[in-house]
């Protein structure tokens, strides 16, 4: 319709149709400051003011109903070229949306023949283009946040799980595999004894065996005799054949206790007390453990 219609014209005609609209203005062209032929009108969401979509001809004059249509994308200066701000309270350097060089648009030369340069990008295309690489549309999302605390309860998990998984012992094995070593041994009987025996007595730790003495024979009382007394003197003083039977004496297990390998063991167990009895969490426990004890994870 012409820009110079009447607005309360406009209103009056859609009161006839069953249109009730609550507002109704020209738009006005914000570089010439002229009214266009264009009119806005605002009306609440009934089925009665849907109609207006279906009209064709208002004012005896032939029209066209669209929707509104919103800006895509943030905002962008027409100053600076810049984004998230207006030019009405802009002090930056002007840009020229068509050249990129600094000058304000309105005082540029370029004819709409030459191609356009960004001053964003410096591609062939002005700084308004939403396919720009530098429009914030474009890029890409930030990674996302990562809270602190989560994280480091998440790592003390994993390390809590790892320095459990390092310490239970295997699992007992089951029937079946009772029933299957059972059939090998009977199948194989020397090779499977010597196998097994092998692989029982690879992951045992080193031990110090003691020989156990053997016990004293007590020779028989005779009714006529309390105690034992041995029957001839000179078998009390004979000398025994086998030396090494004879279990240590206490003065040469105290004088062991010097020895560098037991003091290292000494000192081993003392770390060991000392590890136990701090207030750290188990899992830096056993990571310190496994450092004493030179143990790889």
């Amino acid at each position: 319709m012409p820009a110079d219609m009447p607005v309360n014209e406009v209103i009056e005609n859609l009161e006839e149709l069953g249109i009730h609209p609550k507002e109704c203005r020209v738009l006005i062209n914000r570089k010439t400051g002229q009214p266009m032929p264009i009119f806005s009108v605002f009306l609440e969401k009934n089925e009665d003011n849907r109609n207006i979509y279906n009209l064709k001809e208002l004012c005896f004059m032939k029209i066209v109903v669209e929707t509104m249509r919103g800006k895509i994308g943030p905002a962008q200066c027409y100053r600076c070229q810049g984004f998230f701000h207006g030019s009405r309270f802009c002090t930056r350097n002007p840009k020229c949306v068509k050249c990129g060089k600094p000058h304000l648009t309105k005082d540029c030369t370029k004819t709409k023949n030459e191609e356009p340069t960004c001053c964003h990008c410096q591609g062939n295309h002005p700084a308004n283009f939403l396919g720009c690489p530098q429009n914030p549309l474009n890029r890409p999302p930030p990674p996302p946040k990562v809270n602190f605390w989560e994280e480091r309860a998440r790592i003390k998990k994993e390390m809590q799980e790892a320095a459990k998984n390092k310490t239970t012992p295997p699992a007992p094995p089951t029937s079946q595999q009772n029933n299957q070593t059972e059939e090998t041994s009977s199948s194989h009987p020397p090779q499977t004894s010597s196998s097994t025996y092998q692989s029982q007595t690879k992951f045992v730790p080193r031990q110090v065996q003691m020989m156990p003495s053997k016990p004293p024979t007590r020779t028989q009382e005779t009714p006529s005799s309390s105690r034992n007394v041995p029957l001839n003197r000179t078998e009390a003083t004979k000398p025994r054949e086998n030396p090494e039977d004879d279990p240590p004496s206490l003065l040469d297990t105290l004088s062991q206790i010097n020895d560098p390998e037991v003091q290292e063991m000494i000192a081993i167990v003392e770390k060991f007390i000392k590890i136990s009895k701090s207030n750290k969490p188990t899992a830096y426990k056993a990571m310190e453990l496994f450092s004493l004890l030179k143990i790889k994870i």
